[in-house]
């Protein structure tokens, strides 16, 4: 039978796995975009107003998910008594 816990275990478990790496790359990506058209049109007012708008959500939405990997991490270690998922680099794979 599963209850809460197990439940909120799975849900945290896929968005630290799939979901939180894609955003992560979403994100950067966006930031990078903004920071390309902000220096690319340095002649122009508009795009340049255009890349710092970027340059701000993509720094947004990195703040968001830290965040997030930041609440999710003292629930888990608090109140369900498990270690956090926190994103690591695998030390056995040859790159």
């Amino acid at each position: 039978m599963n209850t809460f816990k197990d439940f909120v275990v799975e849900v945290v478990d896929i968005l630290g796995n799939s979901v939180l790496p894609l955003l992560f790359v979403a994100a950067l990506t966006w930031f990078i975009w903004g920071v390309l058209e902000f220096i690319r049109n340095a002649d122009n007012q508009e795009k340049r107003k255009e890349g710092r708008s970027k340059m701000l959500w993509g720094i947004v939405a990195l703040f968001v998910m830290v965040s997030y990997l930041g609440i999710t991490s003292i629930f888990t270690e608090t109140i369900f008594n498990r270690q956090p998922f926190l994103p690591q680099f695998n030390e056995t794979t040859n790159l």
